[in-house]
This record gives structure tokens, sequence and C-alpha cells, in this order.
């Protein structure tokens, strides 16, 4: 049995390879040995190479498509494409875009079953039970010109039932080129990312429900001893000395993350690294036993300097001041601050705007990332907003434009775009920052970093 796994991310490509496509690959490969897996992973393609024309698509028993909202369009433009040359091929879409939103996915006819929630066990199960569909939690799929939905499965993975995701099917030296997580640590840091956790508690506007529908409501972690073997195994395959967790919730649970500190440590693999933290739940003393294991950077959403937005809004649950707090807290550490800020909500006026602006710049952080507010959907944010949007949201750029209506906006979106380009330009033109990233431009591969944040500004 043989089948192909599509990553369609023409746009906006990243140093993050797609770590969930990985588990996949790797919980199957571990529960059927002789299955033969082909990937065809589009980050470092271009938008002329759609049509993947040289696969010959009657090999393979499933074509499988894992979709997030901003490569909907093109996912469905591949799918089109693969039943122009084979008719016959059975395609299947799966992650947040199909799990949120499987009608619509199935609503195209090119597009024959789809996987809500977590894919590794709905996936094997559908491999080993092709001729009865019925049996796989999680599925919708066509019978006799009807849309089948099965039930979803009732309980979650065991995460440390999974083994590390497979990267060998991923360009990791070219993901490894532009990864630049750490690169206001040092440009000479080279890394990767990692998934430790699935599920989040916090109900911020933007993300949820999404994620709860995806990974249930409560939090799942890996075992710390797990963590580290997957860390062992990075170091030694691909000679890194650098990883940020991605997780949104490191410091959540506090015995957790300092039993990582510690297996760190004791490990003496001497990394460096960075992960992402709330405002509101850093906490000093642990931060200290983080910067003993290699910590030298944190990522804080800090999305607007309007605490109206941050309630009612955004439902972040933060304040101003614990931002300014945890920045302060931080910096005591000598760590690296990076924040993550929101532009464009339509109830913003241009003050608001840019007191944003102003409030990233002065706060004594080193990086940054403005990101103009497009709601996606399946969030509470597209619900209650879907009506004051322009367009199809598979048409909208969930990265440089603002996708609201005009009549609906105190700011019109040609001024956001351009306050946004300025944004950056006043961030990073002030001595320190303009110097620190005239370094990393002067990197061997700093070039191609510098090109790739361009691309989403």
């Amino acid at each position: 049995m043989k089948i192909l796994l599509i990553y369609p991310r023409f746009k906006y490509p990243s140093g993050q390879p797609p770590l969930g496509l990985g588990s996949i690959i790797s919980f199957l490969k571990m529960k059927l040995p002789d299955l033969s897996i082909d990937v065809y992973d589009a980050t470092f393609e271009t938008e002329n190479n759609k049509n993947i024309s040289s696969y010959d698509f009657s090999q393979y028993t499933l074509i499988g498509f894992s979709v997030m909202t901003t490569m909907a369009g093109d996912a469905h433009e591949m799918a089109a494409l693969i039943k122009s040359k084979d008719q016959s091929a059975k395609i299947i879409f799966g992650g947040p875009h199909p799990t949120v939103l499987p009608e619509l996915c199935m609503s195209d006819p090119h597009v024959d079953m789809v996987i809500q929630g977590e894919g590794e066990e709905a996936f094997y199960e559908l491999l080993i039970n092709l001729d009865s569909p019925a049996k796989v939690a999680n599925l919708i799929y066509r019978e006799n010109g009807q849309i089948i939905s099965n039930e979803r499965r009732s309980t979650y993975t065991d995460i440390d039932s999974l083994p590390a995701p497979d990267r060998s099917h991923f360009n990791m030296s070219e993901y490894i080129k532009i990864w630049n997580s750490m690169d206001t640590v040092s440009p000479n840091l080279t890394g990767t990312s990692l998934i430790i956790s699935r599920g989040c508690p916090y109900n911020c506007s933007f993300c949820q429900p999404t994620l709860t529908n995806l990974f249930g409501k409560k939090i799942r972690k890996r075992a710390p001893e797990n963590i580290i073997e997957e860390l062992h195994l990075l170091k030694k395959r691909y000679s890194i000395n650098a990883f940020m967790f991605e997780d949104d919730t490191f410091m959540i649970d506090k015995v957790w993350a300092e039993r990582i500190c510690s297996l760190l440590i004791e490990s003496e693999m001497n990394f460096r690294w960075c992960c992402n933290l709330r405002a509101d739940n850093i906490d000093a003393a642990l931060l200290e036993k983080m910067y003993a294991a290699g910590l030298r950077k944190i990522n804080i959403g800090m999305e607007s300097s309007s605490d109206r937005l941050l309630g009612t809004v955004y439902n972040k649950k933060i304040s101003t001041k614990q931002i300014i707090e945890a920045v302060n807290i931080a910096k005591k550490l000598k760590l690296k601050v990076q924040g993550y800020f929101i532009l464009g909500h339509p109830s913003e006026t241009l003050d608001d705007l840019q007191e944003t602006i102003r409030f990233a710049c002065k706060l004594p952080i080193d990086d940054v990332s403005f990101s103009i507010l497009t709601p996606f959907p399946g969030t509470h944010l597209y619900a209650s907003e879907k009506k004051l949007l322009s367009g199809q949201f598979t048409d909208f750029d969930y990265y440089r434009a603002c996708n609201y209506s005009p009549e609906h906006m105190n700011v019109l979106p040609r001024k956001i775009e351009q306050l946004k380009s300025q944004a950056y330009l006043k961030f990073y033109t002030r001595p320190q920052r303009l110097l620190q990233q005239v370094s990393i431009l002067l990197h061997k591969n700093g070039l191609k970093k510098i090109f790739t944040k361009i691309k989403r500004i």
C-alpha cells in the first residue's frame, strides 16, 4: 500500500516544518511498517509548481492533504488538478480547516473524505478499514451520493504513545537555513521547532474554539523524558544547537516545566532555546531555572496597548500593566523578548493604532511581529464579525492585507496596511535594534532569513 501526503504551503514559507504531518507519518510507519509514504511539501516550491504532473497518482491508495485555512484555496486547486489527471484518485483533507469547516470542504466534488480533529489514529483506522469507512471515528465520507458523518472520537490520544514527528520527508536543511526564532540571541544558532503539548485552556477570541475542536478541552503534555529523547535525536541527526517550544502554554504547569529544565541541565546538550509565554503567567523563580537550562528568549502575545481590546474583543484576560511587568522580569535576566501585536480591528481608532505602535517601540523588547487582524473561520471572532468582512475567506491575505469592508472600519484598510509598514520601520530603526538586524543580515543565511520575514510584512 502506498499513500501521498501533501502540505500545500506555497505562500509565506517559515522555518517551522509541518510537525502535525510529521506526527502522522511517524505513527503510520510504526503501525504499518510495510506502508510506503511519499510527501509533497510545497513550502519551498513556487506557484508554478502546483501542477505536480510528474506524479503517477494511480499508484496511491489515498492522497491526503494537511490543510490550514491560509492554504485552503491552494489545497482545493491541487485536488482539482489531481482529479483531472486521475479521476479515481481518493483525496482526503485533514487539519484545522476541514475540522472547523467539514461541510464546505466536502462541497468540493474533488474532496472524497475529511478527517476532523487529530489525524494519527483516524488515518491509521481508515487505511485498515478502506472497505468499511463507517468504522472510522472522526471521518466524513461519501456513500451512494450521500455525505456520511461518523461520530467524533470520545477520547484523545495519549501523546506519549506517539513517536516523535518524522522529519525525514521534509527538506530540513532548507527549514534550518531560514529558521529565525533565535536570531536576536545569535544568528549563529541553528535550530528547529518542537511541539510538546496539545490543547489550550484559554479562550482568546481569535483562536478558540478551533483549538478545542482539534485537541479537546484538556491539555495533554508530553513527559519531560520523552521531550529530552527527541532533543537528543534532533541534535544527533541535524546538528542543531537551538530550538523553540511552539506551545502557548509552557509555564502553565510549573512542576512539568521545572522537570524539563532539570533534565535539560542534566543532559549537558547545552542548547539555547525560546518559548511562548503569557504575560499573566510568568513566574520569576521558574524563569531563572529556565535560564539556567538554556532559555535565552521568550515570546509574548501582547496584541494591543488597549485594555479594551485585550479584554472585550480579544478576550486575552491580560492587561498592559501585566505586559510591562512581564517584560521587566525577563529583562532582569537579560532575556531577549519578542512581542506579537495585532492591528486593524474595526473598532480601533487612529489614536488606538498609533498608541499600540508607540507602546511596542517604547517597550525594551528586541523583536516584534505586527499582524493585521483577520478572523479565521471557526473562531469566536469570525462568528461575531463575519458580516464585517470583505469577500471570501479563501481569497484573504492573512499576513499583509486588511480583509474587513471599509464601511465598517474606523480607519480605512489601506491606512492600516501603511501603519503596519511604518510600525516595523519605527521599531527596527532604533539604533540597537538596527545594529542587531544588520548583524543578522551579514550572517551566511541572513539574506534568506530577512527575505522570509519581509514577505510577511
